[in-house]
């Protein structure tokens, strides 16, 4: 199933993501694909080391998590540290998967039975970038603006 919350984070709030988003260091995204992701992965991801990680996650998972819309879609007990990707021009993240047990160690697995993308850029500020979704019933492409 397929849910689209548009506008979840405060345009007020957007600027300020925009802001350490062009100043973080970002690293090669094949470091968290899964066995099979890894072979269709071409992005960069922002270091799990970046100083500002923290202040963006509060920004853009604080609104989501708060946000009546997402309550009411789900309830996750536990969720995951995003993973904020970028792609320069020829990148591309293929067909492909996210596997359904993530985290390493026995006692930090956990199910991932819930997937989300949130554009964090305007969308006609960049060529490509759709979200390609592939199931039973055919093909979606989808591509937001930003929040």
């Amino acid at each position: 199933m397929l849910n689209v919350i548009e506008n979840f984070i405060p345009a007020a709030n957007l600027q300020r993501v925009s802001q350490i988003l062009s100043a973080s260091s970002f690293q090669d995204g094949r470091i968290t694909a899964g066995s099979l992701a890894r072979q269709s992965k071409q992005n960069e991801e922002i270091s799990a080391h970046s100083t500002d990680l923290q202040e963006l996650n509060e920004i853009v998972m604080g609104a989501l998590v708060r946000h009546p819309e997402y309550k009411s879609i789900c309830w996750p007990k536990r969720i995951a540290a995003p993973i904020y990707a970028r792609y320069e021009a020829g990148m591309q993240y293929g067909e492909h998967v996210d596997d359904p047990v993530m985290g390493q160690g026995q006692d930090q697995t956990y199910r991932a039975d819930i997937s989300f993308t949130i554009f964090l850029s305007a969308k006609n500020s960049y060529e490509g970038g759709e979200l390609n979704i592939v199931e039973n019933y055919g093909e979606q492409s989808i591509k937001l603006d930003v929040g």
